[in-house]
Order: structure tokens, then sequence, then C-alpha cells
């Protein structure tokens, strides 16, 4: 559960990470001469090129690998029991 909580979390913040980011701020500044200057400042990235598309796609050939693990060690563990139950009778 832990392991699919991450990985799903880590999707989240690869989908998350292409679409632009607006930051939005002030600043004041001054010189030798006392004059003192500020304002809102606001700043808008804009993912141009790819997107982060590899990121995502990295994320969810992740998690599904660790899906395909679960699997494998679930059947492998029905598997087990079945032979066992099958031994005991």
């Amino acid at each position: 559960r832990m392991g699919y909580a991450a990985a799903d979390e880590q999707v989240r913040q690869a989908i998350q990470s292409q679409f632009p980011d607006l930051v939005l701020g002030g600043s004041v500044s001054s010189d030798n001469s006392s004059v003192v200057s500020g304002g809102p400042t606001a700043t808008l990235s804009l993912p141009v090129f790819d997107r982060n598309q590899g990121n995502v796609a990295i994320t969810r050939a992740t998690r599904a690998q660790l899906h395909a693990d679960y699997a494998a060690r679930l059947a492998s563990t029905i598997g087990t029991v079945g032979a066992l139950l099958r031994e005991m009778e």
C-alpha cells in the first residue's frame, strides 16, 4: 500500500509539473539617495517544449511495475497456498 501511495504521489507531482508555475510576490529596494521603490511582481513559467511528458511516462511506468510485481507475488502466494492445501488433503 505504501509503495502504491508513493507512486501515486509521484505521478500526481509529475502531472502537476506539466502546468505553468505562477509566482506572486513583492519587492522593495532603495539606493543611496533615499529613493525607495517597490511593487508587486508576478512570474509565469511556461513549459514550452516537452511539458514534462518524459517524467510523467517514467512515473506511470514505475507504478505499472509495482502493480506487476504485486500481481506476481500474489499469484505465487496463491499457488503456494493451493499446493499446501492439496498436500494437507
